[in-house]
């Protein structure tokens, strides 16, 4: 689980005031669900919660996960993204999860002032093959940090921010 990712606190008048928060450190994983806690008294006709990555190269360019529209009632949400065939086209009526490795964003609109919104990423770590040595059986997530825990058949590994492995 990642956050609370807290907005801020929204300006710019009744009903027009926005805010924005970034995570501190990526996020990787493959996100399940979102939960959004409204605070203070938004507007449910024109308060939206938009949840994205940032984009911040060399990252990848910016994914919008969730966009909330006209609400202001707490809850679980489970954004899926369309997917493609090995063409490249969009299936009709076919979903799966995101996977993302970036920074989040979080951002309020249609606010009042310091109205805010609390957001929670359900992630799940991803399983993936270290080197012929060293197979992941279990990915645990270190929360605040640039750093991976691995646990492999032959004990765990430590991964850095610059990629290096550690045994």
């Amino acid at each position: 689980m990642v956050g609370p990712i807290n907005t801020g606190a929204a300006a710019g008048g009744a009903g027009v005031a926005t805010a924005n928060a970034s995570t501190t450190v990526p996020v990787t994983g493959v996100v399940l669900s979102v939960y959004i806690k409204y605070n203070g008294a938004p507007p449910a006709g024109t308060t939206d919660v938009i949840v994205s990555t940032v984009g911040t190269s060399p990252d990848v360019p910016s994914l919008t996960m969730l966009t909330i529209t006209d609400a202001a009632t707490d809850g679980y949400f489970y954004p899926r993204i369309n997917i493609d065939s090995t063409a490249g086209a969009s299936q009709a009526a076919a979903w799966d999860y995101m996977v993302i490795r970036d920074f989040v964003n979080v951002k309020i609109q249609g606010a009042n002032n310091d109205d805010t919104a609390d957001v929670w990423l359900f992630v799940e770590g991803l399983m993936a093959k270290v080197s012929y040595k060293h197979v992941v059986r279990r990915f645990i997530n270190v929360t605040d940090t640039d750093v991976v825990l691995l646990e492999t058949g032959d004990g765990l590994l430590l991964e850095t921010g610059d990629g290096m492995l550690i045994e």
